[in-house]
């Protein structure tokens, strides 16, 4: 499998890292990419520093062309595609990148992820590729459907209500109309 993985994947780590997972990567797929099959998502790892036309951003600078035709690329290929947004430190020169990143990006359907490290980056990938595989995101939505409709109790109400002013007396006049 590591044999598969292309430039920023095939550094080893990532590749390790995964070894153990079903993860497909072909000379097809888009550079710095990685599928989970098993959970139809995809994932673009991006290093912050490598994303713009200069490093540190001063003024001016832009994203890199080759990088956001990638991504658009990768944004349209993948129905479930989240993009891995990759630095040591979110300091000012990273967050403005990422704000960029996200500014570019923020009227499709593309996810961001941001990460620290190879680590952080893995397991972020493991976990939305776990939680959106078949058995495990049927019992997430039933848990969160469950959660929504039966936890909507009177004490519940009663906290909300007291929290934006109104007295006991009201609250309680309030609960016994909603209760009936």
């Amino acid at each position: 499998m590591a044999s598969y993985f292309k430039l920023l994947i095939q550094e080893g780590e990532i590749a390790r890292l995964l070894q153990n997972h079903k993860v497909r990567v072909s000379e097809n797929t888009i550079q710095d990419t990685c599928i989970f099959p098993l959970s139809s998502v995809a994932f673009m790892i991006v290093k912050l520093n490598e994303a713009t036309t200069i490093w540190p951003p001063n003024t001016p600078w832009k994203l890199q062309p080759d990088l956001v035709e990638r991504i658009e690329r990768f944004n349209t290929v993948h129905r479930h595609g989240h993009l891995v947004l990759m630095a040591t430190l979110f300091g000012p020169h990273e967050l403005s990148v990422f704000t960029a990143v996200q500014e570019r990006f923020m009227n499709t359907k593309l996810s961001i992820l941001p990460a620290h490290n190879t680590n952080e980056a893995v397991d972020n990938m493991l976990t939305v590729a776990k939680a959106t595989c078949k058995p495990a995101s049927e019992i997430i939505s039933q848990r969160v459907n469950h959660m929504t409709t039966n936890h909507l109790s009177a004490d519940y109400i009663m906290q909300i209500l007291s929290k934006i002013g109104i007295n006991g007396h009201h609250i309680l006049l309030t609960v016994s109309v909603q209760t009936k």
